[in-house]
C-alpha cells in the first residue's frame, strides 16, 4: 500500500514563557531557559525523598492562559488555548463538524491537583484507617476531618470528577468542537506525544478519520512526579544541558502543543496551509536490550537506518534529539546518531528544546516537532548557547550543535528534511521524519482496504487477588528479588500474556519481534499511582502542627504501608505495563498505553485492526485491566487483567493457529 504523506495544517501551543507559537519562536532564538524554583520544603520530604529545599521546573505561568471565570481545570485551559490557535490557521474551521475527526493526545498524567481530588474522594476511608486503634477520631486539638479539609479543601477547589481523569482531555475536544470520532490518550512515558502522532497518522492513512487533532499535554509538577525522578538520581541540580559533557540531569516542564493534520491530498484539495509534511514515523521497543528505565542505542540506530533507507539523508540538515540531559540517555542517543550517519559528508545539526522549557514529558515530542516546524517556517536553526563540548568518546564528526542562530545554508534544498527523536520509560522509541512542503502533487494512493476481521488466537485472564501466587508458576528473566517490587498490574499482565501465548500455541520464538505490537488498555491511573497518592496524603497530613504525636506516628506508619518511595516508584507509570511485556518476551515492535476511559479495550482492538490493515504489524497483543467505578466515579474497582493474542483471519489460517473467535469492529 502506498503511504500517503500527512500534512500539518495548524499548530498552537502554551509552553513555559510562551502563550502562542510566535512567542515560542522568540524564546527559541533567544536561547533563554525558563526555569524557576518550586519550594517543596513545606512537604517535609527533603531528607526522605532526596529533594532539595527547592527544585527546578519550567512552569507555565497562569497569566499566560488562565481564565479565572472558567470551570475548566488548569491543564484543560492550556489545551483550549493551544487548540484555538491551531484551528485558527485552517480555512475550514467553521465546517469541522462535517468532517470525520479523531483526537489523539499524548499525556502521562493529569495535573497534580487531580491527585488531591482523588484523595478527597478517599477522605472517609483514609480517616477510618488513621483513627482505627486510636482512642477516638479526635486525638488532637483540631479534628482530623478539619485538618484534612484544610490540606485538601480550600487550597484545591472542587473539580469535576470526570475532568480529573487524563482521558477527559481528548473527550473534551470533541465536546468543545461538536465533533464525533475516536478520542484517545496515549502514554509511552516521555515519548507519549509521538505515540499520539503515530496513531493519528495511522488513522488518517486507514481512512477512519479525515482530520486528526493531535499533540501532547502535561501539567503534573506535583511531588508524585518529582520523587521517583529524585530517587532515580536524574534531576538536575541547576541547569538542563542536553548533549553537553557537563550535564547532570533533567528539569521538568509542562505545557500543551496541538496540531491539526490531514492527508496531504486532502489538504491540497481543501486549500489548507501546509506548514510541514510528516513523511513517516518509525517506532520500536527496546525488548530485552535494556532495562525499562534505560535507552537502547541499538534500537535507536535501527530506526535511523529504516528512515535512511526510506527517505534518504541528502536533504537532512537537522535532528531535534530526545536530549533529556541525563548522561546515560544523551550518550546512548549520541552514539546511535553518530553510527547512523557516519558516512554523511555534510554536517547534521542537533539540538534539544528541553534546554529551554525543560522536559515536558507527555508533551515533549510535540514541543520538539513544533520547534522544527517553526525552523522550517523561518528557515533557520535556533541556537544552543549553553553548549561547550560533547561527552568524552563522542567524536562529533557528523553531528554539530550551533551556539548561535544558524540560517539555512544557501544551497539547502527547498524540501529540507528534519527528524524528531523520542523515547520513554517502558522502552518505546520513535523517530519522525518531517519535510517542508514541495509544490507538487502527492503520489496516487491505492484504494484503502477494509478493516480486517481479527482472529483471537489466544486469550487468558488473571485475577488481581491471585496474581502473587500465579506469578510463581513461571520462570521469568526478572531477578526473583525484584518480582515482589513490581506493580501489581505488571505482574498480572506477565501472567496473562504468558498463558495467552501458551493457549495460542505460538512459541515466543516464533513471533516476529519487530512486527509484534503490545497495547495496554485502561484508565491512566494505576493501583501503584493510587498508593503513591495516598502515601503522599498521609505524609502531608502528618506535617500539620496541630496533630497529636500519636496520630502523626500512625499516619507515617500507614504512609509506608501504602508506598515506600524508591527508584521503583516509577513502576506505577502505566506505560511500564506494556513495556514489561515487550522486555520480558523480547518484542521490539512498539508498545504503549491507550486510555479511552471505560472504552479503552474496544479502542485497543480497533487499533489492532488498523495496524494489521496497514501491515504495520503481524501480531498484536492487547492487555486490558478490567475496571469499573464504585459509587464515587473517582474510585475504581479492579478485578482482573485480560490478554488477547490477535492477528488477521488469513494469517491464522495460513499458520494453522487456534481461532478462539473473531472480532469485527465497525467504527
Amino acid at each position: 500500500m502506498t503511504e500517503d504523506s500527512i500534512a500539518i495544517v495548524g499548530y498552537g501551543c502554551v509552553l513555559p514563557g510562551a502563550a502562542n507559537a510566535e512567542q515560542f519562536w522568540q524564546l527559541l532564538i533567544s536561547g533563554l531557559p525558563q526555569f524557576k524554583s518550586l519550594p517543596y520544603e513545606r512537604w517535609g520530604f527533603s531528607e526522605s525523598a532526596n529533594l532539595t529545599e527547592s527544585d527546578l521546573a519550567a512552569v507555565v505561568e497562569d497569566s499566560l492562559f488562565v481564565n479565572s471565570g472558567s470551570a475548566l481545570p488548569r491543564l484543560h485551559q492550556m489545551l483550549d488555548q493551544a487548540l484555538e490557535e491551531a484551528l485558527e490557521m485552517v480555512p475550514w474551521r467553521p465546517k469541522i463538524e462535517n468532517k470525520k475527526t479523531g483526537v489523539f493526545l499524548g499525556c502521562m498524567s493529569a495535573e497534580d491537583t487531580a491527585g488531591n481530588v482523588y484523595l478527597k474522594a478517599r477522605k472517609q476511608l483514609l480517616l477510618e484507617e488513621i483513627t482505627k486503634d486510636l482512642d477516638g477520631p479526635q486525638d488532637s486539638q483540631t479534628s482530623l476531618k478539619e485538618v484534612f479539609e484544610n490540606c485538601f479543601g480550600e487550597s484545591h477547589p472542587e473539580m469535576d470528577a470526570q475532568k480529573s481523569f487524563t482521558n477527559s482531555l481528548a473527550a473534551w475536544v470533541h465536546q468543545k468542537l461538536n465533533t464525533q470520532g475516536p478520542a484517545l490518550c496515549l502514554d509511552s512515558a516521555c515519548a507519549s506525544s509521538l505515540s499520539a502522532l503515530d496513531v493519528t497518522v495511522q488513522y488518517l492513512r486507514s481512512g477512519l478519520v479525515d482530520v486528526g487533532i493531535s499533540g501532547g499535554v502535561e501539567g503534573n509538577l506535583g511531588l508524585e512526579a518529582f520523587i521517583p525522578f529524585s530517587k532515580l538520581g536524574v534531576l538536575s541540580q541547576g541547569k538542563s544541558l542536553p548533549f553537553d559533557s557537563r550535564t547532570d540531569g533533567i528539569i521538568q516542564g509542562e505545557g500543551a502543543v496541538v496540531f491539526v493534520l490531514q492527508r496531504l491530498s486532502d489538504a491540497l484539495q481543501n486549500d489548507s496551509p501546509i506548514l510541514g509534511v510528516i513523511r513517516g514515523i518509525s517506532c520500536s521497543s527496546n525488548g530485552s536490550k535494556a532495562s525499562l528505565f534505560s535507552p537502547s542505542s541499538e534500537e535507536q540506530s535501527r530506526l535511523s537506518a529504516i528512515n535512511n533507507k526510506k527517505y534518504g539523508t541528502q536533504d537532512l540538515i537537522y535532528i531535534e534529539g530526545h536530549g533529556t540531559g541525563t548522561r546515560v540517555g544523551d550518550e546512548a542517543e549520541l552514539k546511535a546518531l553518530e553510527n547512523s550517519f557516519s558516512g554523511k559528508e555534510n554536517p547534521i545539526y542537533l539540538g534539544s528544546v528541553k534546554a529551554l522549557i525543560g522536559h515536558t514529558k507527555g508533551a515533549a515530542g510535540a514541543a520538539a516537532l513544533l520547534k522544527c516546524l517553526l525552523s522550517l517556517k523561518h528557515r533557520m536553526i535556533p541556537p544552543s548557547p549553553y553548549f561547550k563540548q560533547f561527552p568524552e568518546g563522542v567524536p562529533g564528526k557528523v553531528l554539530q550543535i550551533n551556539q548561535a542562530v544558524l540560517p539555512f545554508p544557501l544551497d539547502a534544498p527547498a524540501g529540507v528534511q528534519m527528524r524528531v527523536n523520542s523515547s520513554g520509560f517502558g522502552g518505546a522509541n520513535y523517530q519522525l521524519v518531517l519535510s517542508s512542503f514541495q509544490d507538487h502533487l502527492p503520489e496516487s494512493l491505492e484504494t484503502k482496504k477494509e478493516l480486517p476481521q481479527l482472529a483471537v488466537c489466544g486469550f487468558s485472564e488473571v485475577h488481581f487477588s491471585s496474581v502473587s501466587t500465579e506469578i510463581q508458576r513461571y520462570k521469568w528473566k526478572i531477578p526473583p528479588n525484584q518480582i515482589a517490587q513490581l506493580e501489581v498490574s505488571q505482574m498480572a499482565a506477565l501472567v496473562a500474556v504468558k498463558a495467552a501465548l501458551e493457549k495460542s500455541l505460538i512459541p515466543v520464538k516464533a513471533l516476529n519481534p519487530e512486527r509484534t505490537v503490545v497495547i495496554y488498555a485502561g484508565v491512566s491511573r494505576s493501583p501503584g499511582m493510587e498508593s503513591i497518592l495516598e502515601s503522599l496524603g498521609m505524609r502531608t497530613l502528618a506535617s500539620v502542627s496541630e496533630i497529636h504525636e500519636r496520630v502523626r506516628a500512625k499516619m507515617l506508619e500507614l504512609s509506608r504501608e501504602k508506598h515506600e518511595f524508591s527508584e521503583n516508584s516509577c513502576q506505577a507509570i502505566c506505560s511500564m505495563v506494556s513495556g514489561r511485556i515487550a522486555q520480558e518476551f523480547n518484542l521490539t515492535g512498539v508498545n504503549y498505553h491507550l486510555d479511552a476511559d471505560f472504552a479503552s479495550s474496544g479502542y485497543a482492538f480497533l487499533q489492532a485492526q488498523v495496524l494489521l490493515q496497514l501491515q504495520a504489524a503481524d501480531t498484536v497483543i492487547v492487555i486490558a485491566s478490567q475496571e469499573y467505578p464504585q459509587n464515587n466515579p473517582l474510585l475504581l474497582n479492579r478485578e482482573r487483567m485480560q490478554a488477547w493474542v490477535l492477528c488477521t483471519q488469513d494469517q491464522a489460517e495460513a499458520k494453522d493457529l487456534p481461532n478462539l473467535g473473531t472480532v469485527e469492529l465497525h467504527p
